[in-house]
């Protein structure tokens, strides 16, 4: 995906809209669209994670002590942050349910 594609997409989430376009397109062009397969796990608990990542298509399931706490189909969801605001590690399970294509940071 283009980077410019990539801003766009940026522009309907409620956090990046007050941004310039400018902006938007350097931020898009240091992120990455990464698949990840029905069934795997994007972050595991304990684990080190630096990275920020928006939902673009599919199902994800946050999970604490093994109970599903939220589960999110919604275009521009973001998870991740959790581990970056804790020094780095992943307090919850984030499990793709249904094929997820995410754009990540």
């Amino acid at each position: 995906m283009h980077p410019a594609e990539i801003a766009k997409e940026l522009t309907n989430h409620m956090f990046f809209s007050q941004f310039s376009d400018e902006f938007l397109f350097q931020i898009a062009t240091l992120m990455r669209p990464t698949t990840f397969a029905k069934k795997s796990k994007v972050l595991t608990k304990g684990e080190h994670n630096k990275t920020l990542f928006f939902l673009r298509k599919g199902t994800i399931n946050i999970e604490v002590d093994g109970e599903v706490i939220l589960e999110t189909n919604v275009a521009g969801e973001v998870f991740g942050e959790m581990s970056i605001i804790s020094e780095g590690r992943v307090p919850k399970v984030v499990e793709n349910k249904r094929g997820v294509i995410q754009d990540s940071l």
